[in-house]
């Protein structure tokens, strides 16, 4: 069994590398780096599958957590557990989202935990359209590989072009 390492990143001198977390990595926080973070900043080094990934914590995340932790009584340990006291893993969430699919009335087929990333990243490129920036939250070596969750429809795309030659044509 591959050993899982979660830890805390205390910020160096520079601009320190964030990233976004898969669903896997998330679930391995452990209240000690919510609870008790080093710094003013929440940037959380996670290490799964021999890949390490720097990721800063929103802090009304934290806030969010830090409340639920309380509540529940967690002081050490992981933050999401199942209600036999397991570490919630993947599939917990899959399921969890499978339910949540049929109570709205869509297509158990299309639903998938990865969505949530890709969610993350057409979101994060429509409001600040930097891919260069996106590639490294999401920890992507290649541009290329981003594109991928940036992309869009051929009507959102002719809604832009249609936009933009509105304002060539008008002068405004």
């Amino acid at each position: 069994m591959e050993k899982i390492v979660v830890k805390i990143k205390i910020p160096a001198a520079g601009l320190p590398t964030h990233r976004s977390l898969h669903v896997a990595q998330l679930l391995l926080l452990v209240s000690r780096q919510i609870l008790y973070p080093p710094g003013p900043g929440h940037d959380v080094s996670v290490t799964l599958k021999r890949k390490t990934r720097e990721v800063l914590i929103p802090s009304s995340l934290c806030t969010i957590l830090r409340v639920w932790c309380a509540k529940q009584g967690i002081t050490s340990g992981c933050i999401f557990v199942t209600r036999s006291g397991r570490p919630v893993d993947r599939s917990n969430v899959l399921h969890w989202m499978k339910s949540l699919a049929d109570d709205a009335n869509v297509d158990r087929s299309k639903i998938f935990p990865h969505n949530l990333r890709h969610l993350f990243a057409v979101n994060y490129y429509e409001n600040e359209k930097d891919i260069v920036r996106l590639a490294d939250l999401l920890g992507h070596s290649s541009i290329n590989t981003t594109r991928i969750y940036t992309m869009t429809t051929r009507e959102r795309e002719q809604n832009s072009v249609d936009r933009i030659a509105a304002l060539l044509l008008t002068g405004t």
